[in-house]
């Protein structure tokens, strides 16, 4: 997940280049899904999220398409699990 404040949103841990995992802090604002190119890092795309995230997004194929699925609530608000198809 990220933010266009560059804090990154309550989430899973992630790993960047075969390093090792890194647990983002707990900074909550702007929640979105990003996608950056893997070779340059430049970012390539961004989805808002209705809330913040939870937990770390899954990826599943589906007859042929990939998805990408992000749990999303908090503290006062419904867990859901927002899924968005890939082109």
């Amino acid at each position: 997940m990220c933010s266009s404040s560059d804090k990154r949103t309550r989430g899973g841990t992630h790993r960047e280049g075969g390093g090792p995992e890194k647990v983002p802090d707990f900074e909550i604002s702007d929640p979105k899904l990003c996608a950056y190119d893997k070779a340059t890092g430049k970012l390539v795309g961004e989805v808002a999220l209705p809330r913040n995230a939870t937990g770390t997004p899954m990826t599943y194929m589906l007859k042929g398409k990939q998805f990408i699925a992000v749990p999303t609530g908090g503290s006062h608000l419904p867990a859901e699990l927002i899924a968005f198809c890939l082109r």
